[in-house]
Formats: structure tokens, sequence, C-alpha cells
């Protein structure tokens, strides 16, 4: 470290965590301003669970801390102008978003003659992303005949393994896909009605804000970006656009996902919720703008 002796690394210094360099503790301990990508994670790291051992330092540059949520590239995900969708629509056509679901699930040999509601996951399959939760709950789902699932995704075996059981037990009601396809991707947040997002921690996530615009529900548990984006659908004054949970547990997941699938067979409040998320926007602009404010603010601290 230029300018600095050896004697400036010691326990407990600004270079040493656990009694080796850490990198990441230098940046928080000299940064001038210090930016996460939403304003609930900022807070979550403050604390244990969230700070990888790292609480102490960030808890002392709070004041300096803050979170800018991350925007969605609405002209890439608009279900009016996406040319990758069966049908394109808007929050004025939403019954043209049906034809998406049907064209979807007639494509990859799912049944499409049951009014089923079609859940979605986009997503890598890691522990992070909460896909123990699902586990038997969605397999109760749909032995039950409640539900259709579509997930593309890779990640850890044991969760691809688990997809690929549910893919041969259930052929009918499941579409499966490992790996990444963009114009799949684009297919499923048209065709699905909900989309089930139950992560450990989440800094923003990107999924919600897109599966909103396409008018698809999202089931999230409250943690950072999450938290910041989706609003449980009050059925007393139909404000919200999605279903949320808080505790880290099978059975709140499915407990959400009931409710969700409540809704389903009630126009009134189905029609509304999916107004409500279509109309919703966290735009890449306003993220900027939030990002130039956090520059200028560096920058008076600097001169100042």
């Amino acid at each position: 470290f230029s300018g600095f002796g050896m004697g400036e690394f010691y326990i407990g210094s600004w270079f040493e965590q656990f009694e080796v360099v850490n990198a990441m503790k230098i940046g928080l301990m000299f940064a001038d301003k210090i930016t996460t990508v939403s304003p609930s994670y900022a807070k979550e790291i403050r604390h244990d669970f969230y700070s990888e051992g790292l609480q102490q330092e960030i808890c002392t540059r709070s004041a300096d801390l803050i979170g800018v949520l991350n925007g969605a590239d609405y002209e890439v995900w608009s279900p009016e102008n996406d040319e990758h969708i069966y049908q394109k629509y808007d929050v004025n056509s939403l019954e043209k978003k049906h034809i998406n679901k049907l064209e979807l699930l007639k494509e990859y040999g799912v049944d499409s003659s049951k009014n089923k509601p079609l859940f979605a996951i986009i997503s890598r399959l890691t522990s992070q992303k909460g896909f123990e939760l699902l586990i038997n709950d969605v397999e109760n789902l749909l032995a039950n005949g409640k539900i259709q699932l579509v997930m593309l995704g890779s990640g850890d075996k044991k969760y691809e393994h688990y997809f690929a059981y549910l893919k041969s037990k259930y052929p009918k009601d499941t579409l499966i896909q490992f790996g990444y396809n963009n114009v799949l991707s684009h297919k499923i947040y048209a065709a699905a009605d909900y989309f089930i997002i139950p992560s450990r921690y989440e800094p923003c996530g990107l999924t919600q804000m897109y599966s909103m615009r396409y008018a698809t529900i999202p089931i999230v548990r409250v943690t950072g970006g999450l938290a910041d984006t989706v609003k449980e659908y009050n059925q007393e004054d139909t404000n919200g656009d999605g279903f949320t949970f808080w505790e880290y547990s099978n059975q709140e997941l499915t407990e959400a996902m009931n409710r969700a699938i409540s809704l389903y067979n009630k126009p009134k409040h189905w029609d509304k919720i999916r107004k409500n998320a279509i109309s919703k926007r966290f735009t890449a602009k306003a993220s900027a703008e939030k990002y130039i404010d956090v520059f200028n603010w560096a920058k008076e601290k600097v001169q100042g």
C-alpha cells in the first residue's frame, strides 16, 4: 500500500479482517460514499446475516451508505413491442395475454386445455434463490391438479435433478428447460400467470420487474429489492401488485401461493392486480438520475 508503512497493517486496522487483507473492507473504509442496489438491501447488510462479517464496518459508514434501486430496460422488456412473444398486448388488451399462454404450452407439449394458473421460474438454481422452499410444496400443487409449472434455468445439480423429476412425473403440466434462452424467457414472461421468487436474500433483482411489466404476478419473499418493488395485493382497497411472505419457510411460501391461486378465478381482483402490475415502472433512467445525485453528493463531500 503506497504511503503506508508495514506498521499500518495490524489486527483491527482498515486493511485487515480475520488476520488477512480484505479488499472489500478497504473499499468500505476509504470510500467517500458507498452504494448498493436497493434501499432495503442497504439496511439489511448492516446486520450479521447479510454482511459476511463486515457489519461493524458497514454500520460505521452507514451515514455514507445509500441504496439505489436497479432499473429495467423497458425498450427490451415490454409486451406491447416485444417481437419474441406470440401475441403483443398492453394494459388495455390484457385478454390477449392468454394467447401467449396457450401457444407456449402447445409449442412445448404441455396440456393447454386445462384452465390452471401457470407458475413460472426463470433463475439460477441456487440456495440463495430459495428453491429449497419449493420442494414438496410445488409437487403437492401439481399432484392435486391446482397448477402448471414452467422453469427456465440452471445451477446446483440437486435442484436440476428435482425439476427433471417433476418433468418426468408431470409431463402434461410442466415445461422444464435447463440453461439460458433469451427468446424463451420473453415467451415465459408473457405466458405465465404467476412468477415465483422465494429468495433467501436478493440485493435487487430484475425478474420481478420484468414479470410485472408483462402482467405476470410475482410471488416473492420480502427481502432486498423484492421488498422495494412488490407490494401485497389487498382485496379491500385493490391496491398492490403481488403476493409476499416474510418468514423463510415452506409454509409461508405455500400460503402466499395459495393466496395467489384463490384470486385466479375472481375476475374483479384478477383484472385489477394485473393492471396494477403492468402499470408499474422501475426505469434505468430513474436509477441513473439517482446515481448522478450520489456522485454530486460525494463531490460536495470531497470539496467541502
